[in-house]
């Protein structure tokens, strides 16, 4: 992927709804958090994917909306998952304590702050991202930031590996095996494709 902000920024979901195929843009970080959060409800959720909707669709009925919320926030998750390896944090048997640099923030806005840092947005900037730019963003701080000292670069060697060994794994129980690694050729990815 060659510019994945770009990529992101443009990705819509398809929605099968009462009145025909909705698409729906990605909501903000604030709204995804909205939308997940204890104190969601289904007026605030009818608003937000109201906001989002591309193109004109007559009014919803409240149980419609509820139902298109929850196959909203159940894709964006399945974005999330197919597009891991740009949008998660990368993830190691090895403990991460003491490898992420001090923050003066309380707990809950560690990661904006990382991608305040990294991007040079102001935090409210990143509040409004784009869900899944505001996940690539965060991702790649953490990866930024690790990258600086020893500990941090064998926590990331040692998350790439583990990382492309289950999907290694996984490509080949399922009978993707062969398909991915004529895929990723294509793609130009240089990766070994052993199973562990």
């Amino acid at each position: 992927m060659t510019d994945p902000i770009g990529y992101f920024e443009k990705t819509v979901i398809t929605l099968p709804s009462i009145c025909g195929k909705i698409q729906i843009g990605i909501c903000s970080k604030t709204e995804f958090e909205q939308l997940t959060g204890d104190s969601a409800d289904t007026k605030l959720a009818g608003k937000i994917i109201r906001r989002h909707i591309i193109g004109k669709c007559k009014p919803l009925p409240t149980a419609e909306l509820a139902r298109l919320t929850m196959r909203y926030l159940e894709e964006i998750v399945k974005l999330t998952e197919k597009y891991g390896e740009y949008l998660k944090i990368p993830e190691s048997s090895i403990p991460m304590e003491s490898i992420l640099p001090p923050c003066d923030l309380p707990p809950h806005t560690t990661a904006e702050k990382l991608v305040c840092d990294y991007s040079g947005l102001k935090m409210t900037e990143v509040q409004e991202l784009n869900f899944l730019v505001y996940c690539l963003l965060r991702a790649d701080a953490v990866k930024f930031n690790l990258s600086g000292t020893e500990r941090g670069i064998e926590y990331l060697n040692n998350a790439y590996v583990e990382m492309f060994a289950e999907y290694d794994r996984q490509a080949f129980l399922t009978g993707n095996y062969h398909r991915r690694l004529c895929n990723d050729k294509q793609l130009g990815k240089d990766r070994a494709y052993k199973v562990r």
